[in-house]
């Protein structure tokens, strides 16, 4: 009797034991697994761009590119983004701008060549001034520097404001990038920033008259 007490508590002991080893495995494993997804969010986060970053290159735009530190001294590229997003550089390397920023295709630029080619390289990416146009019935029709993200209203309260007999509900946004042309009823996006259009930089917002000084 004793002998056959001895072997229950043993066998309780054990299965006790795997218990209590599996419920240290499970919190372990899920551990892990909250950290691998944390640590894979950050990097998303870290490598993402904004999708409205005024500072993201766009087809069309100028860019200066200068590769330093390599054997046949300074190279410098001036050219636009084609169309269809890319620039060639040296050795007749394509590489996408559309879309990225200067930051991140400066560090693709490099790795493509260091250390593959050379041992030592600097890539500095420089954008032409950006400006934007606004014109019509505006108080102060002119060419704006692009400095930050823009909209049809923040452009339009750039200019001054609406002149004395605009037609709100027809603004005209002709975009840089294909010439399309966008109208925005800027009484109804003052309501709702969702119609108030993003600006780019090269568009032209232009503000027509209103018959009258009915709109």
């Amino acid at each position: 009797m004793k002998r056959l007490l001895q072997m229950t508590v043993q066998g309780l002991r054990l299965h006790v034991k795997r218990a209590v080893f599996m419920l240290v495995l499970a919190a372990c494993l899920s551990w892990a697994a909250s950290a691998i997804a944390q640590n894979t969010n950050t990097n998303a986060s870290t490598n993402a761009v904004p999708s409205g970053s005024f500072d993201i290159l766009r087809a069309g735009e100028r860019l200066l590119v200068i590769l330093t530190d390599i054997p046949m001294g300074p190279l410098n590229y001036d050219q636009n983004i084609s169309e269809d997003g890319y620039i060639t550089l040296h050795l007749d390397k394509r590489f996408l701008a559309a879309g990225k920023t200067r930051s991140q295709l400066q560090k693709e630029i490099t790795d493509a060549y260091k250390p593959n080619f050379y041992v030592r390289i600097t890539v500095t990416v420089k954008q032409e001034e950006r400006f934007f146009y606004v014109s019509g019935q505006v108080r102060a029709p002119n060419r704006y520097m692009y400095s930050g993200e823009m909209t049809v209203l923040k452009a339009i309260a750039t200019s001054g404001g609406f002149g004395q007999f605009p037609r709100r509900t027809q603004v005209q946004v002709t975009r840089a990038k294909d010439g399309r042309v966008e109208i925005v009823d800027c009484k109804k996006a003052e309501k709702s920033t969702k119609l108030d259009l993003p600006i780019y930089p090269g568009d032209k917002v232009y503000v027509p008259d209103s018959p009258l000084g009915l709109d």
